[in-house]
């Protein structure tokens, strides 16, 4: 592995892991870009937009109109699958934990669109269930915010 490659690993995973106020600060910007250069031809630049990872958000809609899977192109859960009911009870707080902040915040966050009846969460995708008497269109908007809030 090139000395570059390793420096721009390092880079992203200090980023992954930054939770100060800078962090607070960088991810409520739109857009971020770094360039970083060295001497010769190489040069890396690292990117970090919310905006870009909400276009790569997959909204799959399976056969059952009461279910609606939301694909990420980033890990969201640190568990590998947890399933969450409405109302969250004091026996789900472990399992709350075993997610990890971002994974936490997104059930959390879903349960406080009321319609949600279930969450099935695992790193890259998020299994959602309503009530019948409501249909996604309405919904997605909703969903789409919490999302982005934690994101």
């Amino acid at each position: 592995m090139s000395a570059l490659k390793n420096f721009k690993e390092k880079v992203l995973l200090f980023f992954r892991n930054l939770k100060t106020k800078v962090w607070d600060f960088l991810k409520n910007l739109k857009n971020l870009r770094l360039v970083i250069k060295k001497e010769g031809n190489e040069t890396i630049e690292l990117s970090l937009s919310r905006n870009f990872i909400m276009k790569k958000l997959v909204f799959e809609y399976p056969p059952n109109p009461d279910i609606l899977i939301v694909h990420f192109p980033i890990g969201i859960s640190k568990s590998e699958v947890e399933d969450f009911y409405v109302p969250l009870r004091e026996s789900s707080e472990a399992y709350l934990q075993k997610l990890g902040r971002r994974g936490r915040k997104i059930v959390e966050g879903l349960f406080n669109v009321k319609v949600i009846t279930r969450v099935q969460i695992n790193p890259y995708k998020v299994v959602l269930y309503k009530g019948k008497c409501f249909s996604w269109e309405e919904l997605e908007v909703e969903i789409k915010k919490v999302i982005r809030s934690v994101l």
